[in-house]
Protein backbone atom coordinates (compact mmCIF):
# COMPACT_ATOMS: atom_id res chain seq x y z
CA UNK A 1 0.00 0.00 0.00
CA UNK A 2 1.74 3.26 -0.66
CA UNK A 3 1.69 5.61 2.21
CA UNK A 4 3.18 8.88 0.73
CA UNK A 5 1.91 12.03 2.03
CA UNK A 6 0.53 14.48 -0.42
CA UNK A 7 1.45 18.21 0.03
CA UNK A 8 -1.17 19.44 -2.24
CA UNK A 9 -4.46 20.11 -0.65
CA UNK A 10 -6.28 19.73 -4.04
CA UNK A 11 -4.82 16.18 -4.77
CA UNK A 12 -5.37 15.01 -1.25
CA UNK A 13 -8.99 15.88 -1.82
CA UNK A 14 -8.70 14.28 -5.01
CA UNK A 15 -7.20 11.55 -3.34
CA UNK A 16 -9.42 11.02 -0.54
CA UNK A 17 -12.69 11.46 -2.80
CA UNK A 18 -11.52 8.72 -5.14
CA UNK A 19 -11.02 6.83 -2.19
CA UNK A 20 -14.75 7.24 -0.66
CA UNK A 21 -16.05 6.42 -3.92
CA UNK A 22 -14.75 3.54 -5.38
CA UNK A 23 -15.71 2.30 -8.95
CA UNK A 24 -16.03 6.10 -10.65
CA UNK A 25 -14.71 7.33 -13.75
CA UNK A 26 -11.09 9.12 -12.89
CA UNK A 27 -13.73 12.28 -14.45
CA UNK A 28 -16.11 11.34 -12.32
CA UNK A 29 -14.32 11.45 -9.01
CA UNK A 30 -12.79 15.21 -10.13
CA UNK A 31 -16.79 16.83 -10.90
CA UNK A 32 -17.34 14.75 -7.34
CA UNK A 33 -13.88 16.46 -5.42
CA UNK A 34 -14.81 19.92 -7.06
CA UNK A 35 -18.25 20.38 -5.79
CA UNK A 36 -17.04 20.03 -2.47
CA UNK A 37 -13.46 21.30 -2.06
CA UNK A 38 -12.82 24.67 -0.27
CA UNK A 39 -9.79 26.52 -0.34
CA UNK A 40 -8.10 27.67 2.59
CA UNK A 41 -7.36 31.40 1.06
CA UNK A 42 -10.56 34.04 1.81
CA UNK A 43 -11.59 35.70 -1.16
CA UNK A 44 -10.72 39.46 0.82
CA UNK A 45 -6.89 37.89 0.96
CA UNK A 46 -6.94 36.99 -2.82
CA UNK A 47 -8.20 40.88 -3.89
CA UNK A 48 -5.58 42.27 -1.25
CA UNK A 49 -3.19 40.57 -3.06
CA UNK A 50 -4.10 41.40 -6.51
CA UNK A 51 -3.73 45.10 -6.68
CA UNK A 52 -0.48 45.04 -5.18
CA UNK A 53 1.23 43.66 -8.95
CA UNK A 54 3.12 46.20 -10.71
CA UNK A 55 3.19 46.89 -14.29
CA UNK A 56 7.00 45.90 -15.46
CA UNK A 57 8.88 49.10 -16.94
CA UNK A 58 9.94 48.54 -20.69
CA UNK A 59 13.57 48.64 -21.32
CA UNK A 60 14.69 49.62 -24.53
CA UNK A 61 12.52 48.33 -28.21
CA UNK A 62 9.74 49.28 -29.80
CA UNK A 63 7.44 51.72 -27.18
CA UNK A 64 3.80 52.40 -28.23
CA UNK A 65 4.55 55.72 -29.43
CA UNK A 66 6.44 56.41 -31.76
CA UNK A 67 9.48 59.10 -32.05
CA UNK A 68 6.70 61.51 -34.04
CA UNK A 69 4.71 61.39 -30.43
CA UNK A 70 1.76 59.15 -32.15
CA UNK A 71 0.77 56.05 -31.70
CA UNK A 72 2.36 53.54 -34.02
CA UNK A 73 -0.77 51.62 -34.69
CA UNK A 74 -2.52 54.98 -35.54
CA UNK A 75 -4.29 55.30 -39.04
CA UNK A 76 -4.52 57.76 -41.13
CA UNK A 77 -7.96 57.80 -40.60
CA UNK A 78 -7.76 58.97 -37.12
CA UNK A 79 -7.02 62.43 -37.76
CA UNK A 80 -2.83 61.92 -36.46
CA UNK A 81 -0.44 63.93 -38.35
Amino acid sequence: MNNKVIKNPWLAHVNFTMRNNRGLSFKQVLKLAKKSYRSSGSKATLKSRKGSRRRARQRGGNSLLGETGVAANASPLDGAK
